[in-house]
């Protein structure tokens, strides 16, 4: 994985540490925040996609992204949702497990 974008505020994720933190503010209505990742390696990657909290679903919660390609996943978030909600990724990378979490923190 060579990058996750926030779509809805054009933001690169940073990948140095395990997690990062994503403010999503409470409007009312149920929300939906897309996420870009990318392949920048030679190979195929397959990433798993989970969710941790009340009030959040993701998909598609498994995506094979072709070297060179990104794809999407979107976070959709009930208006009832826990204040705080993770979206978790999993790939393979160099023979290694990765994983990356994001924190959604729903403010008022």
């Amino acid at each position: 994985m060579n990058s996750i974008i926030d779509v809805k505020n054009g933001s690169k994720l940073s990948l140095k540490s395990p997690s990062v933190l994503c403010k999503v503010p409470r409007d009312g209505r149920r929300q939906q925040r897309p996420f870009q990742l990318s392949n920048g390696g030679p190979g195929r990657l397959e990433v798993l996609v989970s969710y941790v909290g009340h009030g959040i679903s993701v998909s598609p919660e498994r995506l094979d992204i072709s070297p060179g390609r990104a794809l999407g996943v979107i976070v959709n978030l009930e208006t009832k949702s826990d204040q705080f909600t993770d979206v978790v990724l999993k790939w393979s990378e160099q023979e290694q497990e990765r994983t990356f979490t994001i924190k959604i923190c729903r403010s008022a």
